[in-house]
């Protein structure tokens, strides 16, 4: 094969596309924010909804003492078992103070989830946006609203990967 000649397109193989050109039709902004905004608004619902049940699970896991006060209250034989286990009550103080702390956690990416839905309903931040989608995508992030996320991180991620959505974020 001369590598100085055309390429012979008769090789049953399709010609390439054209380059842009004078037929060149620009993509329509109006129809791209059209096809955005459902999976914005969904990861904008979705991250506000995660974000209150993080709060209530918050206050739910608050200080490791009043829990303890708290158990006292509601088994009878609570303090009994915390006196014959001193490591039992070291052990669930522990665990109390990590689910807040995964909590604090899941609350930033709860945010995260919220404040790139609203940057792509607004057609800014493609990267955050896309990140957004992404850790919607993950299970068990978004609290009692796990289960729906993940498709709409799928439908955010396809609507983001298209041409036209790239171009129109830039």
């Amino acid at each position: 094969m001369n590598y100085n000649e055309p390429p012979d397109h008769d090789n049953g193989m399709a010609p390439p596309p054209p380059p842009p050109g004078d037929d060149y039709e620009p993509y329509d902004p109006e129809a791209v924010k059209k096809s955005v905004s459902g999976p914005a608004i969904g990861l904008i619902v979705y991250g506000a909804l995660s974000i209150l049940s993080t709060f209530l699970s918050l206050f739910q896991s608050g200080d490791p003492d009043e829990l303890l006060r708290t158990y006292e209250e509601m088994v009878p034989n609570f303090q009994q078992m915390m006196d014959q286990s001193p490591e039992f009550a070291d052990f669930l103080k522990y665990y109390l103070a990590y689910a807040f702390v995964i909590n604090l956690v899941n609350l930033v990416i709860q945010l995260v989830i919220m404040v790139g839905g609203v940057r792509m309903y607004q057609m800014r931040n493609y990267g955050l946006s896309f990140a957004a989608a992404i850790l919607a995508c993950i299970p068990c992030i978004g609290g009692c609203c796990c289960i729906i996320g993940i498709p709409l991180g799928i439908w955010a991620i396809k609507a983001l990967n298209r041409e036209e959505t790239k171009e129109a974020f830039a």
